[in-house]
């Protein structure tokens, strides 16, 4: 069945989901009461919902009679379709049966694909905005019924939903993008990222977002570039190619402070980006919507529903109208400070709403605007925070000192382990009362996470008891954790070694994944001003960025360890910054910019008179140079870093950078001096007993003789994976064994090659590197298809 038809299902199985009182053998009766016509049977109309029938022409006004009683019984946060739009939907499924039995096709109706979905849930008691919910659907829409042109908005595809912090701008947003979702709308997927533009100096670049819905939407890690510009062409293709097969895209940026981030991600209709700042977007063409408090009857029936989620019972606003009305007023109409307030209440069931609203009241002295920019229409500052203030005035001294303790620590997302190294014992009691009162929310069942505007409430109630609390030593503690971590996490993702920490590769990447963002922002944190730059956590997470292709996160941090350590007046640190830098730079292949801040880190090192960790520079000024081509200077770099690793007597150091240089003696048309230093390099190599390294260069060598054609290659890898799986270097061994299988398959040994890709995929993927593993089984599929 074709995308009409299953659009009209999808339509009709969302309103059913919106009123699932009613009962078939209910709507059969209702049908044979109104109309003179046969009604449809409870089979029928199951069908219709079930996506296995449209409706035939005689059904049309039972069919417009039951959508219009079932909108009447739906959910209030449904948004109902006209009668008009029914009809369009009606027709358009219709005159695609009919040509399709015209053609002599039975109809299936089409499994639903699966499609990329990380919309987070709304949140439970949410109702009234129905006006604003029509206004962003009836924008949403990517195809309305109203209009086969697609719209009054179809030329539009950017809409920014505006108004201050608390009012309630992520909440809508996401009520309407799961309406639409549930519709059927976005076929191509709907996407989801918090900006966290109020709550952090630094905004995702637009680069970084594209990388994040790139991912999402299936496009593989391998198949992603390093450089911006790139990843931003390479999700506007994406997006493209979604469009020409008719599969439009929804997107969710949320809290957006600085709107030029998101400008270069801006896609064509009908795909569509809704976002929600605190400020109009000037700068950006699109619509703008602006959202206000709530009406003040509508904020009281906020305030009932809340109540209710946790005791349907609980009708204190129905017996109490005008003293909710009160709160609701000192609140300034906000979802955000309703909802603090219903938990503040429901903690006890028994407290009359005129005695808080006495108390709210009282506390309108403490507001300032400086969490909010605005004033209500009588000049007085808006009462989010007394709702705070409130909040936190309830709360025992324990879980107090933990909401700032929460708030100081770096990034906004803290494990159960992170929580209790911070908090120390009882942490999980704590979180929890604070989570019940709406100052913690929790992220996929794991993680608290704390509202921007909370978290700067409490990042300055912190600053107030900072030493008796004891805040810095308990953030240092959770630093330290993070550093202890990400130690070990390291030692996991080097072949042959490992951690009691994380058994596995595959659970320290994890891991990895998972706090990643909260690293980086430990990294910049205060507290890593209080350590040396030494143990910078930016050093630290270099391979992890490195594996993940996060170059741009590299540089953020080796800039700031470069300024910290000179601030510090520490040659070694800098060397390092510049180093890191430069190795990141040349991965995004901006080699020109990334070899002079190398050839910086190898003059500070001679500086110092440590020409073995120069020589390391010179490797990578080699690794720069090669890579940009310029192998000539290639070439001087890594013959000087030679000479440095002997003067130095650094053996190991020493084969290795022969192993680089037989790579560049390669490219400049000398190979049979490239495979004698390959051949230096992995005796070397084996001298000091890096078995893994050694058998890893036979790989190179290897290589050397498939490009010379100059003996035969298979021997060499199947001698590197033999010692290299005795070594357990098990990810070492599947890149043997993908090169095995590669030049199996260049000798037009399929089923060899076949075999050895998935030996090569097996050991990548119990060594936790999916990405290779990916790369070798897309090998394989290239194959001729008989043979595979």
């Amino acid at each position: 069945m074709g995308g009409a038809a299953q659009r009209f299902w999808s339509e009709l199985r969302a309103l059913r989901r919106a009123a699932p009182g009613p009962t078939l053998e209910q709507l059969v009766r209702r049908g044979e009461l109104r109309s003179s016509s046969p009604a449809p049977s409870k089979s029928t109309i199951s069908a219709w919902f079930n996506g296995t029938s449209v409706p035939s022409a005689q059904h049309l006004p039972h069919l417009l009679d039951m959508t219009a009683f079932l909108q009447r019984q739906a959910a209030n946060t449904y948004v109902p379709r006209t009668e008009g739009q029914w009809q369009t939907l009606f027709r358009r499924a219709r005159d695609e049966q009919d040509k399709a039995q015209t053609r002599g096709r039975p109809l299936k109706p089409r499994p639903t694909p699966a499609r990329p979905d990380t919309l987070p849930a709304g949140a439970a008691g949410f109702v009234g905005r129905s006006a604003e919910l029509r206004t962003i659907l009836d924008w949403l829409e990517p195809t309305a019924p109203s209009n086969p042109d697609g719209g009054g908005h179809g030329d539009v595809a950017l809409l920014t939903v505006a108004g201050m912090g608390g009012v309630g701008k992520t909440e809508l947003a996401l009520q309407a993008a799961h309406q639409a979702n549930e519709r059927g709308w976005f076929t191509g997927g709907a996407l989801f990222a918090d900006v966290g533009g109020y709550g952090r100096e630094a905004e995702p670049t637009a680069a970084a977002l594209a990388l994040r819905f790139l991912l999402a939407l299936g496009v593989k890690p391998k198949d992603l570039p390093a450089e911006p510009d790139q990843l931003l062409d390479l999700w506007h293709s994406h997006l493209n190619e979604l469009r020409s097969r008719e599969q439009p895209v929804l997107l969710v940026l949320d809290n957006v402070r600085t709107l030029a981030t998101v400008a270069a991600l801006v896609p064509r209709t009908p795909h569509r980006l809704l976002l929600t700042a605190r400020h109009k977007p000037a700068a950006l063409s699109g619509r703008f919507f602006s959202l206000a408090p709530m009406g003040d009857e509508e904020a009281v029936d906020l305030l009932a529903s809340l109540l209710r989620v946790r005791d349907a019972q609980d009708d204190r606003v129905g017996h109490q109208r005008e003293h909710a009305r009160h709160i609701v007023a000192l609140c300034g109409n906000l979802p955000l400070a309703l909802r603090i307030t219903a938990a503040l209440l429901q903690e006890d069931e028994t407290r009359p709403l005129g005695h808080y609203a006495e108390e709210l009241r009282a506390e309108r002295t403490r507001l300032d605007t400086l969490a909010y920019e605005d004033v209500d229409r009588e000049g007085r500052p808006l009462a989010v925070r007394a709702c705070f203030d409130l909040s936190y005035r309830y709360l025992p001294d324990d879980c107090k000192r933990a909401l700032r303790l929460v708030a100081a620590a770096p990034g906004n997302g803290l494990s159960a382990e992170a929580a209790a190294v911070l908090l120390g014992q009882g942490s999980r009691r704590l979180l929890g009362t604070l989570a019940r009162t709406h100052l913690l929310g929790v992220h996929s069942g794991s993680r608290w996470v704390m509202h921007d505007l909370i978290r700067l409430y409490g990042s300055e109630r912190a600053e107030e008891t900072a030493v008796s609390d004891g805040r810095d030593s308990s953030v240092d503690d959770l630093y330290d954790h993070y550093a202890s971590s990400l130690r070990s996490a390291n030692d996991n993702l080097v072949p042959g070694r490992g951690s009691t920490r994380f058994p596995t590769a595959r659970e320290a990447l994890a891991w990895l994944d998972e706090e990643c963002d909260v690293l980086i922002a430990s990294a910049l944190s205060p507290a890593a001003g209080r350590r040396p730059t030494r143990e910078h956590l930016g050093f630290l997470l270099n391979r992890y960025l490195d594996m993940r292709r996060r170059f741009e996160d590299v540089v953020v941090l080796a800039t700031d360890a470069l300024s910290r350590a000179e601030a510090e007046g520490s040659a070694a640190c800098r060397a390092h910054a510049l180093s890191s830098m430069g190795n990141a730079l040349t991965a995004m292949r901006r080699h020109a910019e990334a070899a002079p801040l190398h050839e910086q880190a190898v003059s500070l090192y001679f500086e110092m008179n440590e020409e073995g960790a120069a020589a390391a520079a010179l490797v990578n000024l080699g690794s720069a140079l090669h890579s940009g081509e310029k192998y000539q200077d290639a070439y001087y770099a890594r013959t000087l870093a030679v000479f440095y690793f002997q003067r130095t007597r650094q053996a190991h150091g020493r084969g290795s950078a022969l192993v680089a240089l037989a790579q560049t003696l390669l490219e400049i048309g000398r190979p049979a001096e490239g495979s004698r230093v390959n051949r230096e390099g992995i005796r070397i190599l084996e001298e000091v007993g890096d078995v893994v390294a050694a058998a890893s260069a036979m790989v190179t060598e290897g290589d050397i003789r498939s490009r010379r054609k100059a003996g035969d290659s298979l021997p060499l890898y199947r001698e590197a994976m033999e010692r290299l799986g005795a070594a357990h270097a098990f990810h070492a061994q599947g890149v043997a064994c993908t090169h095995l299988a590669d030049e199996l398959a260049r000798r037009g040994s399929v089923s060899d090659a076949i075999d050895a890709y998935g030996t090569a995929a097996r050991l990548f993927r119990d060594t936790g590197d999916l990405v290779a593993e990916d790369v070798v089984l897309r090998r394989i599929s290239s194959l001729p298809a008989d043979d595979v």
